[in-house]
């Protein structure tokens, strides 16, 4: 079980739904809860369920800063390196 807290966000993973449930039960004796449903968007982290896991992403998070800096329409270039450069400690 994963019992993940951030400010006030509770997020909860469990191979086991009983052990899930036992935890919340206990937490709501102390606690107000409020069950959102299904995770989908945590701390800049997407989140999708798949039929063997869960698929974590931070493509959405990328893209909201890429447009904060208003560099949506920029065009991608390559940063070459010379590959026959010897690297060593200076």
């Amino acid at each position: 079980m994963f019992v993940l807290v951030y400010v006030d966000d509770i997020i909860v993973a469990s191979s086991s739904q009983e052990a899930t449930s036992a935890l919340l039960k206990n937490l709501q004796s102390d606690f107000a809860l409020k069950d959102l449903g299904d995770l989908h968007f945590f701390l800049g982290i997407e989140v999708k369920q798949l039929e063997d896991g869960l698929l974590l992403s931070q493509q959405r998070y990328a893209m909201e800063v890429i447009e904060k800096a208003n560099m949506k329409n920029c065009k991608p270039v390559d940063t070459p390196i010379s590959t026959s450069e010897k690297l060593n400690v200076a």
